[in-house]
This record gives structure tokens, C-alpha cells and sequence, in this order.
């Protein structure tokens, strides 16, 4: 019996100590940035224009972050009465600043809206276009619901920038799923993707990009 009791404290006193340096070697194996924060894991990275773009949060404990984020929509979605068939919706957003060694002051903010989308199909990767709608161009607000009826009625995917808070615009191009970490649980797992946008008229827009995020 005392023996028993002697291993049961003694294991108890190994694992106080064991477990913190456990914790503190998982934190110092983040990386961090130039003021010894902890980087998310999840961001997104773009070439706008010739000028780098990243989006990534910084914390003072590990954490994975608000932004770049890629959240379903799963709920049904109705014109009038009547149940419209493009969901669960993808809904990708990120908001891009300069980049270090980019001298830029200007900040860049992209949604995603892919309609029809089904999560096992980016296990062996998958690509979605988007396509420009003129319905959707030059809004300073875009509401889902008017997103959506444009997706519906156009049968397209929707992607959208804004610049230094001006009016959204419609941009066209591909995202391409090249790798998906699906979780053992119910949960969704998390994903790289490639993306190249393309937004015409008197301020064009070039965008290629990289993001690694996780599905909500």
C-alpha cells in the first residue's frame, strides 16, 4: 500500500513538472515575430500588382488566429419562397497589408463565395472558377443575400476586392485546393490553396496568392 501511494506522488510530481515544459516547448517551436509574438498558423500571402501582401495575426500565446478565415454555409437560402439551391456556400476572407520591404500604404480586402461546395471532394484536391458580374461591381455593401442571388441566377462562383476601404470589385480567376488535413473528428480540417484574381477597368487589379487556413 505504501509503495503504491509512494508511485501514485511520485508520478503526480513527474507530470508537474513534465507537463509545463511540455507546454513551453510546444510554444517556443512557434514561430514568432520581430517583437517575440506568436505567429498564427493560419495566413495568406499575394503578389498584388507586383507588391507583396500578407495577412497573418500575431499573439502573445498561441493562437490560430480570425483572419484569413473559411467558414460554410450551410443553412438553405430562399428567394421569396422558394429554396435555392447553391449551398453549403464556401465563404473565404482575408485582409492583405504591405508585406515587410513593401513601402506601400495601401491594404486590400478579398472574399471568397464558392456555391455548391462539398468538402470531401478537396481530399484529392480541387479548382473553382469565379467569374466577373456586373451586378456585383463598384458596391461600397454587399449583402449575402444579394451575393447569393447573383450566384444563383448567374450559376457562378464570386469573388470579390476592395482597396483602402473603397467599393468592392468583381474579380475573376481560379482558387485551387492543392492539399487538404482532414480531421480525424467532426470537425473540418485545414486546407492550402493557390489563388489568382483578375479585376479589369480603370484600377486593374493582378492577384496570385497562397493561403493556408482552417475550414469552420
Amino acid at each position: 500500500m505504501y509503495c503504491s501511494r509512494f508511485a501514485l506522488m511520485k508520478n503526480k510530481v513527474l507530470t508537474k513538472i513534465i507537463l509545463p515544459c511540455v507546454i513551453i516547448l510546444a510554444m517556443t517551436s512557434c514561430e514568432k515575430d520581430e517583437n517575440g509574438y506568436f505567429l498564427s498558423p493560419n495566413y495568406c500571402t499575394a503578389t498584388i500588382n507586383g507588391k507583396e501582401y500578407i495577412d497573418r495575426e500575431s499573439y502573445l500565446f498561441p493562437l490560430w488566429g480570425h483572419s484569413p478565415r473559411a467558414e460554410l454555409y450551410c443553412d438553405n437560402f430562399y428567394i421569396g419562397d422558394k429554396i435555392v439551391d447553391i449551398t453549403p456556400v464556401l465563404i473565404i476572407s482575408s485582409h492583405l497589408e504591405p508585406a515587410k520591404g513593401n513601402n506601400g500604404s495601401t491594404e486590400y480586402s478579398l472574399k471568397l463565395y464558392i456555391k455548391n461546395f462539398k468538402v470531401d471532394k478537396l481530399v484529392d484536391g480541387q479548382s473553382y472558377l469565379f467569374s466577373y458580374t456586373s451586378a456585383l461591381d463598384d458596391l461600397s455593401y454587399t449583402p449575402l443575400d444579394s451575393i447569393f442571388k447573383s450566384m444563383w441566377k448567374e450559376d457562378i462562383n464570386v469573388a470579390l476586392i476592395s482597396f483602402e476601404d473603397t467599393s468592392y470589385k468583381s474579380a475573376s480567376g481560379t482558387i485551387h485546393f492543392s492539399c487538404y488535413d482532414k480531421k480525424e473528428s467532426n470537425m473540418n480540417g485545414n486546407f492550402e490553396a493557390t489563388i489568382t484574381l483578375t479585376v479589369s477597368g480603370r484600377e486593374p487589379i493582378q492577384l496570385e496568392g497562397y493561403m493556408y487556413t482552417g475550414i469552420m
